[in-house]
């Protein structure tokens, strides 16, 4: 007997105290966008910001890069730019708007006369020219 009352006290302490772990439960998640558009090619360099690295096209305007193809995923599967920092890019994607370029495919890259070729990914951070343009 003492053991049933024991078993109904930790039950209704279970079912008082853990309300909230239920909470949501049947609730639907948030509707994920997937990304829709013409896919646009853009020319730009990757630059170095206070957010960290970024695609910036001529007008100043940057943007995060991201293969993904739903809203949900943009940060999981955002490129890792330093390896192309301060070289210029032209890549394909379609301008999901808020700074990000998505469904991204890097089509070209290239340096200006005299820019150092290889690997940005290990040492030191290169130090990007200005472009003579």
């Amino acid at each position: 007997m003492k053991a049933l009352v024991l078993s109904l006290l930790a039950v209704a302490g279970l079912f008082l105290s853990g309300c909230g772990i239920f909470e949501g439960i049947n609730q639907k998640p948030a509707p994920t966008v997937e990304v829709k558009g013409k896919t646009e090619e853009f020319t730009g360099q990757i630059i170095k910001t206070d957010d960290g690295y970024r695609f910036s096209q001529a007008g100043g305007e940057t943007f995060r890069l991201t293969r993904a193809r739903e809203s949900k995923e943009f940060q999981n599967e955002e490129l890792p730019m330093r390896k192309y920092f301060g070289k210029t890019l032209v890549i394909q994607g379609i301008n999901a708007g808020d700074g990000w370029i998505a469904r991204v495919q890097v089509v070209g890259q290239w340096n200006y006369p005299g820019e150092t070729r290889g690997p940005t990914q290990t040492g030191a951070e290169p130090k990007p020219k200005a472009s003579p343009h």
